[in-house]
């Protein structure tokens, strides 16, 4: 990210040194590791960056990328991702905690408004073919990765992410639901008596996300049926924060854009 004229670098968490493992698996000699830091695009999250400080980081983290690049080509071996190591596996709970909230909570939150003109370009350019058409409505299916192409691509703007639902669906289940039936069931007592007291633990966490993860797949279904009723969509709409102007899309640099387009060009043309 950009803050004031400096750029704060990202955390990669282990990804990299993940792929790399991948690579080595299979038989390849990994000779350069690098991380390079691009805009965040994830604005179930956060607001989208300003296109200005987009620009910047898309140009500084070029002239990086091309420097790597000739340093690879040259025969060096660039290992200055390892720097990084101890910090990387460090925040990797973190990581795996991105994943989790992206994978399973923020993937069904995406809802299409009343906007929507069903031109069908998410459904087109979903790289895991998630979204299919449900009553004639998008709809985000368990193969969601939150990649967030969808919400940054659509023309209308009508892809939503639903912060209102989610935080309703976590209120029902956390502070009602899981209650009546802890109570009901005795459940920690049941943990308590059959598992020692750390298992019991992890066990409890388990038991509540499968029940949050159930109910927020079945709230999901019924919310996309409620989207057809004019006030129950706009009511979801209204409870979203990115439908309001303040919650930037993410837009990649134009002047980026251009310039990149401009060089392939001339890369193809014959000598």
């Amino acid at each position: 990210m950009k803050i004031g004229k400096q750029l704060v670098p990202g955390l990669s968490g282990i990804a990299l040194l993940f792929s790399s493992l991948v690579l080595m698996i299979k038989g390849y000699k990994v000779i350069g590791l690098r991380s390079i830091d691009l805009p965040s695009n994830w604005i179930s999250l956060h607001p989208g960056m300003k296109p200005s400080s987009v620009e910047t980081i898309f140009i500084k983290r070029k002239e990086d990328t091309i420097s790597f690049a000739k340093k690879l080509l040259e025969g060096k071996k660039v290992y200055s991702a390892l720097k990084d190591i101890i910090q990387d596996i460090l925040i990797s709970p973190i990581a795996i905690g991105y994943y989790l909230i992206g994978r399973f909570v923020f993937a069904k939150s995406f809802i299409a408004s009343k906007d929507c003109t069903r031109c069908d370009l998410c459904v087109k350019k979903c790289p895991v073919n998630a979204i299919k058409i449900v009553d004639n409505r998008c709809f985000w299916t368990h193969k969601c990765e939150s990649c967030m192409q969808c919400m940054n691509i659509c023309p209308q703007r009508s892809i939503e992410t639903v912060h209102g639902f989610i935080f309703g669906i976590s209120y029902l289940v956390y502070a009602v639901f899981l209650v009546w039936l802890y109570k009901l069931l005795s459940i920690e007592n049941l943990a308590n008596l059959y598992f020692a007291e750390g298992i019991s633990n992890s066990f409890l966490f388990i038991f509540d996300s499968v029940v949050f993860l159930f109910l927020l797949f079945l709230g999901y279904r019924i919310m996309h049926f409620l989207l057809r009723f004019r006030l129950f969509e706009r009511l979801f709409v209204l409870t979203s924060l990115t439908t309001y102007k303040f919650w930037r899309r993410y837009k990649p640099s134009k002047k980026y854009m251009k310039i990149t387009t401009e060089e392939k060009h001339a890369t193809s043309q014959p000598q």
